[in-house]
């Protein structure tokens, strides 16, 4: 998949006959993002991670919230990143990095066949 990604402009998804999706790789992750949301990593300053974890809990759009490895990982609508900066800094915090963890093709395309099931 990897070979897939660095040579094709666009990428069409079939299952079972059926074309499922097709786009360029980063409109194939939009896709997916829109159904299933995105995931990041965020580390926060001069506040301790439970703090954060629960300030986050209620900010609009964000689906799940956990600690993982002394860094906070979360699960949102594609559209909630300013909602959780704005929430950080009234809680008192500093964002030091806050990352979206890069979704695959490969994990794309398992997801466009899930969702077709």
């Amino acid at each position: 998949m990897a070979e897939v990604e660095e040579i094709c402009d666009r990428i069409g998804v079939i299952a079972r006959g059926k074309l499922l999706a097709v786009g360029t790789v980063e409109e194939l992750r939009n896709k997916v993002r829109e159904k299933e949301g995105a995931r990041y990593v965020l580390e926060v300053q001069d506040l301790p991670v439970q703090r954060v974890i629960e300030g986050l809990k209620g900010v609009k759009g964000v689906r799940s919230v956990e600690p993982v490895n002394g860094h906070i990982s979360l699960l949102t609508d594609p559209d909630a990143r300013l909602g959780i900066a704005a929430a950080v800094k009234s809680m008192g915090g500093t964002i030091s990095m806050f990352e979206e963890e890069r979704m695959d093709l490969q994990r794309v395309f398992l997801k466009l066949i899930e969702a077709s099931a």
